[in-house]
């Protein structure tokens, strides 16, 4: 499910992995050996909190203007994505909530220790929804360009490299996918009816 395979495999990026599961890191180790080796990709072990990412960065020495930055970590993605100050990545690729719909500006509140289906069995709360991802990226200087089609991943484009391209800023209610897998059992409001007494932050 990586959604950096097809550059690393096929265009030979460098990439700079971090993942708080080690049995993750091991297959993800096993998958890139030859890469590993040559020194194009490193993958770390952490628990990406917003009081660690900065250092984890600094300690793999990622270049500040890497390509993309992708944020993918089931809970405190828009806390970690605002703690990122040492890199400017040209694109930003991070997952939203589908389930808090388009017009919530909602994240859960910080926890260091998150785990999705430790606070609700369903899974479904965790993470940001899009209307807060777009806020935040406005902030940090970056546009809203598209979500993929299965309602997963958000792309945020620099604000300044915006015009030497054909894309254009989005709204919300265009770019907004419903995630598909959850909509094959439940309806996007039964999904948040099922999570919407647990605390949310509006931002």
């Amino acid at each position: 499910e990586c959604n950096s395979r097809n550059l690393i495999e096929n265009f030979g990026w460098n990439a700079w992995m971090i993942d708080g599961s080690a049995i993750n890191v091991l297959d993800a180790e096993k998958f890139y050996t030859n890469q590993i080796e040559e020194g194009t990709v490193i993958v770390h072990n952490s628990w990406v909190t917003k009081e660690n990412i900065e250092e984890s960065i600094k300690n793999l020495d990622v270049p500040v203007n890497i390509d993309i930055l992708s944020i993918d970590i089931d809970g405190n993605d828009f806390w970690v994505w605002e703690c990122i100050k040492s890199i400017s990545p040209k694109v930003v690729i991070i997952e939203y909530n589908a389930s808090f719909g388009p017009e919530r500006s909602v994240t859960v509140p910080y926890d260091p220790e998150f785990d999705r289906f430790k606070k609700h069995k369903s899974g479904f709360y965790h993470g940001a929804s899009l209307k807060a991802l777009e806020k935040l990226g406005k902030q940090k200087g970056y546009s809203l360009i598209c979500c993929d089609s299965n309602g997963v991943n958000a792309i945020f484009l620099k604000q300044d490299l915006i015009n030497n391209t054909l894309l254009i800023e989005q709204e919300v209610k265009h770019a907004y996918f419903s995630i598909k897998k959850r909509m094959l059992k439940m309806s996007a409001k039964d999904q948040f009816d099922l999570i919407k007494k647990l605390p949310l932050t509006d931002v």
